[in-house]
């Protein structure tokens, strides 16, 4: 059996790539939310459930990213960098953020922000299902807790019930979901504002995006997460709280991975699967040992992940 904690880590920041964050976002997002759980006096499961989920949160983010480079002038990854804050359910707010996206023309801005008024509710659903739809067959993939997929489909959940994609409401939203939703929010607002900002935000959305126990515990500690998540030891912050994850073989790991850039594109599809198997193949042909042939696949399988960077 392997001891997966330490890839796991490292694909979360190529994720932050994807998500075009900087590198350790979802690490940040890991210890803010284990800092939560702990004070809401979480079990020791649910605390090792709420780090794997926040580490998995993105892991379907590639999923979508042809309908959104179709919409968003091509670059998806831009497109979820500047929509990482809004309010789901605010169309004016959406609307504003259209104009930092890098249309090729007044026009595309113009044919971006129609699309959005008339259609965002449905964009917005298609976005989280095919996110969450992916997470589901990529976390099975390596056989982890199957609980880890309900709490990411829940943290697209609002308070209030607005939110997507079952408009669940208050207790009918996984408990860990909530502490993600709201330490994401939290982190992805302490990268472009300062403290006293962040701490209006959060008490604005206060029973309408956020459960009012989960902000009033960050509001009490935000001085200290502001700190921690500014910390110069992120990556070792992470891998102490880590739980041991283990897999029987890597293989299920690289296969996972090879998704990620595939996704990317409506003409990628298995592109990866496929050259691994071709690979395989021309190794066996070869006659290298069974140790050289593992490696030219599981190298075959990860070759692609830095398109995961790159705009579709």
């Amino acid at each position: 059996m392997l001891d997966i904690k330490e890839i796991l880590i490292r694909i979360s920041i190529a994720l932050d790539y994807a998500n075009g964050r900087k590198p350790e976002f979802t690490l940040k997002l890991a210890l803010v939310s284990v800092f939560l759980a702990k004070l809401a006096n979480c079990s020791q499961r649910e605390i090792h459930l709420v780090y794997l989920s926040s580490l998995f949160k993105s892991i379907g983010c590639t999923s979508y990213s042809p309908e959104e480079a179709e919409i968003f002038s091509g670059d998806d990854i831009s497109f979820k960098s500047a929509f990482s804050t809004v309010d789901s359910i605010n169309k004016l707010e959406a609307l504003l953020q259209i104009q930092k996206l890098r249309a090729d023309s007044k026009w595309e801005e113009l044919k971006m922000k129609f699309r959005l008024i008339i259609d965002g509710n449905n964009l917005y659903k298609n976005i989280i299902e095919a996110h969450c739809d992916s997470a589901r067959m990529l976390i099975q993939e390596i056989n982890l807790d199957p609980e880890i997929s309900k709490i990411i489909n829940d943290t697209y959940e609002r308070f209030d019930g607005k939110g997507t994609p079952s408009k669940k409401k208050a207790n009918e939203i996984h408990f860990l979901a909530r502490i993600i939703s709201i330490s994401y929010y939290f982190n992805s607002l302490s990268e472009i504002t300062d403290t006293k900002s962040v701490r209006k935000l959060l008490e604005k959305n206060k029973g309408k995006m956020f459960d009012p126990a989960l902000v009033d515990y960050l509001l009490r500690f935000i001085e200290e997460l502001s700190l921690m998540i500014h910390s110069n030891t992120i990556h070792e912050d992470a891998l102490f709280i880590s739980p041991n994850i283990y897999v029987d073989h890597l293989q299920s790991v690289a296969m996972m991975i090879s998704y990620l850039p595939d996704f990317k594109s409506k003409y990628t599809s298995l592109h990866s699967k496929k050259v691994s198997e071709l690979a395989l193949y021309l190794a066996k042909k070869l006659k290298l040992t069974e140790d050289e042939q593992n490696k030219v696949y599981i190298s075959a399988l990860l070759m692609n992940i830095g398109m995961v960077c790159i705009p579709t």
